[in-house]
């Protein structure tokens, strides 16, 4: 199983533009705004906070999405910053916009109380599920601009992986590769991204290169391909669906 696809009637090869990452595992909303709404109520047992809030603007919150609430009254502690929400439950009338979240905080314990502020919920990051995948797996590939060679012109390029979720027993490594024709067997290694061991990242998963010209004739400048792409490999213990998710992106 494989993201790239191999055939030639395959989509267009997405261009890297410059101050916009491309996802080529997992996915991002750039095209909805984040979730707003108005604090209702709320109530906590000791680290679980749980917050009724009425929907204003965006889309029904997620689990995994991270919460900012500012102006909370009943206690400073559920005011957090990118608080990662736990569960999303609506009442028997969703239509009126009212959710309940909880999330995790200090320490506070109260029964549900009436309370005002606001919260602010910016689309999440969604991973792609890649239990199942066998041992190797292929993102999609991207295209980048291409520099005259006779420019003293450089290139630079970063690239972010993250797991939003990882099976304990899991390992992988995350390669960036890179090939002049958008081919399967073209695709060279250049930098390993990021490493998993045992369900924890061994490595910080960001990997970001710049060059200049070639200092010396006939010098192989490795990260001057036209294609790039992420492969994961020595992958195991990846568990079952949805327990392993990855979010690659690549930007110039």
């Amino acid at each position: 199983m494989s993201q790239y696809i191999k055939s030639p009637f395959r989509p267009p090869t997405p261009l890297l533009v410059a101050n916009s990452p491309q996802y080529v595992l997992g996915s991002w909303n750039a095209n909805t705004g984040p979730t707003l709404g108005n604090v209702i109520s709320d109530s906590a047992a000791t680290t679980t906070a749980s917050l009724n809030i009425h929907i204003l603007a965006g889309n029904i919150p997620v689990a995994g999405a991270k919460i900012t609430v500012v102006g909370a009254a009943n206690s400073p502690n559920f005011n957090v910053t990118n608080a990662t929400i736990l569960s999303v439950s609506a009442p028997a009338s969703p239509d009126a916009g009212i959710f309940t979240l909880t999330y995790t905080i200090t320490s506070t314990s109260q029964g549900v109380l009436a309370d005002g502020g606001q919260v602010s919920i910016p689309q999440p990051e969604i991973g792609e599920d890649i239990t199942g995948m066998g041992s190797t797996y292929a993102s999609v590939s991207v295209a980048a601009p291409f520099n005259n060679p006779q420019m003293d012109q450089g290139k630079a390029l970063s690239v972010t992986v993250s797991f939003p979720a990882l099976n304990t027993g899991s390992a992988a490594t995350v390669s960036l590769q890179g090939a002049d024709m958008d081919l399967d067997s073209e695709f060279q290694d250049i930098a390993v991204v990021a490493t998993v061991t045992a369900g924890s990242i061994g490595s910080t998963g960001h990997f970001n290169s710049g060059q200049g010209a070639s200092g010396t004739p006939g010098e192989v400048n490795l990260l001057n391909y036209r294609f790039y792409r992420l492969n994961i490999s020595s992958a195991s213990g990846l568990g079952t669906a949805g327990q392993t998710t990855i979010v690659g992106k690549i930007e110039c």
